[in-house]
């Protein structure tokens, strides 16, 4: 240690020593022996406090050098808030970011305990996760990604049994839904040889059958629930196309067929018809053309029956009532009755007949 060099270097100027003193200091700096560092600030500011070169005073030095010696040792000892604060006081940025993460580390771990000893495993797992995420190449990575498959399989266990249960019951939604839970926590859960993702697929397997079954049957909501429980996306297309075409084209028909116009729900049955239903939805579709179309047939006849009253042409008219009321006794077309009209056409005809 050059101190004192007044005393050893009577020729060397007060600013010289100083500026020597000044450079060991930043050399021992450098090297990180802090002690030595701090000794020579002291005794350049013990001489002349207000020293200072190249923009850097000795004060600021002796400063930094202080607080990196005692940050160091805070760091140490496990006093990381002291530790932070001196390295924050010393300007050392980088060590300042390594203790706020192990102040992170050390905060996370202690929340991870305390999830741990509530039995809120899953929420120990999700804070094991963030340590692997933020910190991936600490020295603790292994345990804590142990600690996050003990967790797991903690959590998991109850969900698995539940969603087992579920499975043997062939309640196939819910046992999805459990055991959907257990394969995203672990893909590879397995308890008593039975392996969840197994179980999952199955799941899977069973709703879609159903799916398939409501869909050949016409119900195509429950159908296209299923379809969306297993994101089948094609199927849940094909059937909301499906139900979009039943629905627009049975309100249609409806209508035709409140206004009496039985052409015209006959043909938009028939196009009905064309549509890849289910055999129960077909025959309930062909029922209805059939109707419509005999509805017609009388709608026809019942015309020309009036068409033929009005022109007194009584024959002809019994005979169109006729066979309208033979198709259905009790047709109706604008609040006027076959069977009544026949009567009428009747009369008229006897009459006719009797008094030309």
């Amino acid at each position: 240690m050059h101190t004192h060099m007044v005393a050893h270097n009577p020729v060397m100027s007060a600013q010289g020593q100083y500026s020597y003193l000044f450079r060991q200091g930043l050399q021992h700096l450098g090297e990180e022996r802090w002690l030595e560092a701090e000794k020579i600030f002291s005794e350049i500011i013990s001489h002349k406090s207000s020293y200072r070169e190249n923009g850097r005073s000795a004060k600021d030095l002796l400063k930094i050098s202080r607080n990196e010696r005692k940050g160091r040792q805070a760091l140490k000892n496990g006093d990381l808030r002291k530790a932070v604060q001196c390295f924050r006081d010393a300007e050392n940025l980088e060590r300042t970011i390594y203790v706020e993460g192990l102040m992170q580390i050390e905060h996370l771990e202690e929340r991870a305990k305390r999830y741990l000893e509530d039995g809120r495993f899953r929420q120990a797992a999700w804070v094991y996760d963030q340590l692997l995420r933020e910190f991936p190449t600490n020295d603790n990575a292994n345990n804590w990604r142990e600690s996050q498959s003990a967790c797991w399989h903690e959590e998991l266990v109850p969900l698995f049994n539940a969603g087992l249960v579920e499975f043997e019951n062939k309640n196939w939604v819910d046992a999805k839904l459990k055991l959907g839970e257990v394969v995203c926590g672990d893909p590879d859960f397995r308890r008593h040889g039975q392996a969840a993702g197994v179980l999952l697929d199955q799941c899977k397997r069973e709703i879609r059958q159903i799916a398939n079954a409501n869909l050949n049957q016409g119900n195509l909501k429950d159908a296209l629930a299923g379809y969306q429980e297993i994101l089948d996306m094609a199927k849940v297309k094909q059937v909301e196309e499906l139900i979009y075409l039943q629905d627009q084209g049975e309100k249609v028909a409806k209508d035709y067929r409140n206004k009496e116009k039985w052409a015209k729900a006959s043909a938009v049955y028939e196009w009905l018809l064309t549509l890849d239903f289910s055999v129960n939805k077909q025959n309930e579709w062909q029922d209805l053309y059939n109707d419509c179309q005999e509805k017609a047939k009388a709608a026809r006849l019942f015309d020309q029956g009036m068409n033929a009253m009005t022109q007194k042409k009584w024959q002809v008219a019994e005979k169109k009532f006729s066979q309208a009321k033979h198709i259905d006794p009790k047709f109706q077309r604008g609040g006027q009755r076959v069977n009544r009209l026949y009567r009428m056409a009747v009369l008229k005809h006897t009459l006719a007949t009797l008094f030309p």
